[in-house]
């Protein structure tokens, strides 16, 4: 019989498809998830769990592994400059068991090139109050240069003198970097900052400081949110 259909008009397999499915699934399945998920939320407030949401008790029960991020949560919120270190420095870190955050900080002045690059390399806007507006990682790097100071939309000024922009790119989350082209002294200089694991793709591996990827996975150890910066120099 059922091959006798499947070979006759493809109306009468569509409908016989149809009257299979509905007899493999039963009328009542989407009742018994309503009630299971009833019966669950009970579960769990005998053990002081409330839950919100409790259509993701279905999907919940498919996990296996969980990861929490306690950034900004059980800390504190916004974030505090620490320092920004050139290759030198970065390789003359030493860990303090006490404060992990003490022992990024540099007493030297910030590195020149460090700090055009901190001047220069964000998104940041003026608002009509003259405030900046912008993510904060930017923010705190931008106020970390105390000689620098953002003019409008395509000039910054730098220990009294003007530097021009020549293109601004947003942050790309794929490649996880956000680079700027400059015209300072006559030349165009990139900068590029993001991710270290991201930077370091981008330069030539004998330009990067020694113990560079041990440095940045330390750091992240010890709670530092860091960003790597990269620079190149044309004349033109």
């Amino acid at each position: 019989v059922v091959f006798s259909v499947l070979k006759d008009h493809w109306c009468y397999s569509w409908f016989y498809a149809m009257f299979v499915v509905g007899t493999v699934l039963p009328p009542l399945l989407p009742t018994v998830f309503v009630v299971s998920v009833g019966i669950s939320c009970k579960r769990l407030q005998r053990k002081r769990i409330t839950c919100t949401d409790s259509r993701g008790i279905l999907v919940a029960g498919k996990v296996r592994k969980a990861f929490f991020d306690k950034t900004g949560t059980l800390t504190k919120q916004g974030i505090n400059f620490v320092s920004a270190l050139e290759g030198e420095e970065l390789n003359n870190l030493t860990a303090s068991k006490n404060n992990a955050e003490s022992s990024y900080v540099c007493q030297n002045e910030i590195d020149i090139e460090l700090q055009i690059g901190l001047s220069v390399c964000h998104t940041l806007s003026l608002s009509a109050d003259g405030e900046l507006v912008g993510a904060a990682v930017d923010r705190m790097g931008f106020s970390a240069v105390p000689n620098s100071q953002l003019l409008d939309e395509n000039t910054v000024s730098f220990d009294g003198e003007k530097i021009e922009y020549l293109e601004k790119f947003e942050f790309d989350h794929h490649t996880m970097t956000q680079s700027v082209i400059i015209r300072h002294d006559n030349n165009v200089t990139v900068y590029v900052k993001g991710a270290p694991e991201a930077i370091g793709k981008l330069c030539i591996p004998s330009s990067l400081p020694s113990h560079f990827e041990a440095k940045a996975r330390q750091s992240a150890r010890d709670g530092i949110y860091q960003l790597a910066m990269a620079t190149a120099t044309f004349n033109v």
